[in-house]
């Protein structure tokens, strides 16, 4: 038998009937508005207008979905992002929909997961404001998750969307105390800074310039959804190459360019049965339109732009192969075929899965995969660059510096200064390796002896150093060498592991398509470099074997020399210091500041200071440069015998309560006869929020705890300044996303800890005391716990349930007035605190009693 459309009737699914029918259903506008309500939480980020100032507000939408889909089966997940973009009232949200509901084994969406919402029959104003982040329930689990991002349609701007003003409006006015408790994580509001004039504040230039920046930037897949394949030419091509144009040059070092599908929705079921096939459809849309690119002014224009760079465009083909890895075209039927439409659903969704799979292999194999930890925090970065830089580049080889993890080995100790040196240096980077054979070879002698390995210093290299070197030599070769290329004064940025788009200037712009050029031959190179080394190795040690002297005499005396010439031909010169690698052994994380702004390890404190027994050492001068540095007065620092324990204070966090806890240190400073400060009594002391404020001043300021009580009650009066009365405290919340004023609260705590203190790297010369002082914060971008402290750590962290911060730039610590405003930043009570485009929130949200993070911290020490 044969319907309507004179085709054979199909064979039907009453399960997968049901489903699309519930999907296309036609409900009243109230039910409407009681699903655009329940879907208000999956809204990722989006711009807003406060008094005519535009803002970008995100929420924490992308770390709840992938905390939410944790099951412990994988010890690390790589999300995959998925965004469907396209004309308003194209289907986006009704696609999105019917793929969370596919599932192979016949159950949907079994957690009832928030599904988009999709448009009334008839209305064509957009269904979607902003942009909504949805999970993609078959890979829910999986090591990778797909994540489908439902993007404002491209013509939205002008009218507000159906769930924008549902948001806003019933949200934030009818139930603003339940939008209040549900929210408390929610928003983040970064203003548009160059979104200052009448044309560039309009939310139509947001949703059509900034939306594509970010989503682009991030996407594995681009989904682009358009209702009749008639308008490809005239209208959707054009809207397909201008969202990717907008954003190709907008980030440098990206690892890979998004794929692309296009989506023919409403396809008539009577077309030629090959058409359903994806591969047939691709090779029809793109043949039907190839010769797109030589008539379409706009597309002409696009066109010459790149050919100047050396790009031969053809074909629309070529054209969308510029700016997507590759193209798929998926045709969805009309309403009426249901089975045929899950057969297409089914189809779309292997395709994503499919590129998405493709991504991930390429961005792995150049070790620039996001995982589910790191892909959040990047996107925060990305919302704070193009909040401030809307034609600024977003580069990905600066954001990985900072998620560098503590350096654990020699080579990644030397990969950390290579970094240092390339970053500042402008000798060429065979003359870098050059200077730096004779420090490395000096300080694998100096290892050597330390760890006391037998053997000849020349086989150590080989045997012991050589490997891990190589790892070093190549990473920074492959990940982090800028490309060589040069055109018109403007060298390429790029690096050789994300050179895919060519070569771009460090404003985005494509100079021209082309292979990876580097300034020297690595392999050749790195041989060399160790035959210089091990050159350098033997002419240090030959003294000891012509005069037969004691290595142990010798070599740090020798090793001192080095470092000393070291530190005058590169050190000073770029002004280096770091907190993360001893500039003198090349070997540990440093943890002891020196008053010229350097930091040793606690082996080079040992080596070069004086005993003075009780675990204290002196030292006169810093061994990098002891002509400038003799101290009127020397350093002392102390350090824990082997046997001894570690005396910990705990300090919980509680808002006022904190006068409590005051109380208690008094009168326990009352029992010990107040002759000693009670702070010097602990080796370490942790804090959360209020619990926080007085670690901070008792154990790096160094207040009596008469001076914390009154810094303390001080702050209270003035911290906690309303923004308005306290019945219209929802309100306030909901306007401004804190009840208490930011400012106060930021002038009292600059006013007692000062300005210019930093948490870390800041020597008092003559203290004899060494107080670990470690606080308690919740990074935004992630909702990570992470702790703030004055001191490094020679152990292993990678284990630990919190973060710990500690920047590769020393000029990016934070003041100890920061630590304590990120460790009492509470919501709703007061904003998170933002450094260095990260963000932080109270410690409390996960240790409002830090007593584990002490025990964890107590054993590191």
């Amino acid at each position: 038998k044969v319907g309507l459309d004179g085709r054979e009737h199909e064979q039907v699914d009453e399960a997968v009937i049901k489903q699309l029918q519930n999907i296309f259903a036609d409900v009243s506008s109230k039910e409407q508005q009681r699903r655009h309500e329940a879907n208000k939480n999956t809204t990722w980020f989006g711009v807003h207008h406060d008094e005519d100032q535009p803002y970008l507000e995100h929420t924490n939408r992308l770390v709840d979905i992938l905390q939410d889909g944790r099951r412990g089966v994988h010890d690390e997940r790589f999300p995959h992002l998925v965004s469907f973009v396209g004309q308003t009232g194209a289907g986006k949200s009704t696609i999105i929909k019917m793929l969370m509901n596919y599932t192979q084994d016949g159950v949907y969406n079994p957690r009832g997961y928030p599904a988009p919402v999709p448009g009334l029959v008839g209305d064509n104003i957009s269904t979607t404001g902003n942009v909504h982040l949805y999970a993609d329930m078959q890979t829910y689990d999986s090591k990778q998750p797909i994540l489908y991002a439902d993007c404002e349609g491209l013509a939205g701007g002008g009218n507000r969307p159906r769930g924008l003003v549902r948001w806003e409006g019933l949200e934030s006015v009818k139930h603003p105390r339940t939008y209040v408790k549900q929210n408390l994580r929610a928003l983040t509001r970064l203003k548009l800074k160059w979104a200052d004039i009448p044309s560039r504040s309009r939310r139509e230039f947001a949703v059509t310039n900034l939306f594509p920046r970010i989503l682009y930037t991030f996407s594995d897949v681009v989904v682009f959804v358009l209702r009749e394949a008639r308008t490809f030419e005239s209208h959707v091509l054009k809207l397909l190459i201008d969202w990717a144009a907008k954003s190709i040059d907008k980030s440098v070092n990206q690892p890979s360019r998004p794929h692309i599908i296009i989506v023919l929705n409403q396809t008539d079921p009577a077309i030629n049965e090959e058409e359903w096939n994806p591969n047939h459809a691709t090779e029809r849309l793109l043949n039907d339109f190839a010769d797109s690119v030589k008539h379409i002014g706009a597309l002409k224009e696009v066109v010459a732009k790149l050919e100047g760079a050396g790009l031969m465009i053809n074909t629309t083909k070529d054209l969308l192969e510029f700016y997507y890895s590759s193209i798929t075209v998926v045709r969805i039927p009309s309403k009426g075929r249901y089975m045929q439409m899950y057969t297409q659903v089914k189809l779309l969704h292997e395709a994503i899965g499919s590129k998405c799979s493709e991504s991930y292999h390429q961005k792995q194999t150049i070790r620039m995969a996001l995982n589910s930890e790191r892909l959040p925090q990047y996107v925060n970065k990305a919302y704070h660059h193009f909040s401030r830089h809307l034609d600024k580049p977003f580069d990905f080889v600066e954001e990985a510096h900072r998620h560098m993890p503590l350096p654990k080995s020699f080579g990644e100790h030397m990969l950390n200064l290579m970094l240092s040196i390339y970053k500042h240096s402008r000798d060429n980077i065979t003359t870098t390796f050059t200077k730096l054979c004779r420090p490395v070879a000096a300080c694998i002698m100096l290892a050597a002896m330390r760890d006391n390995i037998q053997g000849p210093y020349s086989s150590i290299l080989h045997k012991a150093y050589k490997s891990t070197l190589q790892d070093a030599f190549f990473q920074f070769c492959n990940s982090w060498l800028r490309c060589s290329f040069q055109r018109n004064s403007q060298q390429c940025c790029n690096t050789k592991y994300a050179h895919e788009k060519g070569h771009q200037a460090e404003s985005g712009k494509l100079l021209s398509k082309g292979a990876y050029q580097s300034p020297f031959d690595a392999n050749s190179s790195f041989s060399e470099w160790i035959r210089n080394i091990d050159h350098q190795i033997r002419n240090l040690n030959a003294p000891v074997e012509i005069s037969h002297r004691d290595e142990r005499d010798f070599v740090p005396v020798m090793h001192r020399s080095v470092m000393n010439d070291f530190y005058n031909e590169t050190v000073a010169k770029l002004e280096l210091k770091s907190h993360l690698t001893c500039l003198y052994c090349l070997q540990k994380i440093p943890s002891n500041p020196l008053p010229c702004g350097h930091m040793l390890c606690k082996a080079c404190v040992r080596s070069c200071g004086e005993t003075r027994g009780q675990g204290i050492y002196q030292l006169r001068e810093c061994p990098l440069h002891p002509t400038e540095t003799r101290w009127p007065s020397p350093v002392y620092i102390r350090f824990k015998p082997q046997d001894a324990g570690v005396r910990v204070l705990c300090l919980d966090g509680g808002g006022i309560r904190g006068i409590v806890e005051l109380a208690i240190l008094r009168k326990m400073d009352d029992v010990l006869g107040n002759h000693v400060p009670i702070q010097n009594f602990f080796d370490l002391i942790v804090g959360t929020s209020t619990g926080g404020i007085i670690a901070l001043g008792l154990g790096v300021k160094g207040w009596t705890v008469e001076q914390c009580t009154t810094h303390f009650k001080n702050l209270c009066r003035q911290a906690f300044t309303p923004r308005g009365p306290s019945l219209l405290k929802p309100f306030t919340i909901v306007g401004f996303k804190s009840y208490y004023r930011t400012k106060p609260l930021e002038a009292v705590l600059r006013s007692a800890f000062d300005d210019n203190t930093s948490l870390y790297g800041d020597h008092k010369v003559g203290s004899p005391a060494s107080i670990r002082v470690a606080v308690t914060a919740t990074a935004a971008s992630d909702g990570r716990p992470t702790i703030l402290s004055n001191y490094n750590t020679e152990a292993e962290r990678s284990h630990m349930p919190y973060g710990f911060l500690r920047p590769h730039d020393p000029n990016k610590e934070l003041k100890v007035w920061q630590a304590a405003r990120a460790t009492s930043a509470a919501p709703p009570h007061f904003k998170d605190f933002t450094h260095s485009d990260a963000s932080y929130i109270d410690g409390a949200m996960h240790y409002n009693c830090p007593v584990e993070v002490a025990d964890q911290e107590r054993r590191l020490l």
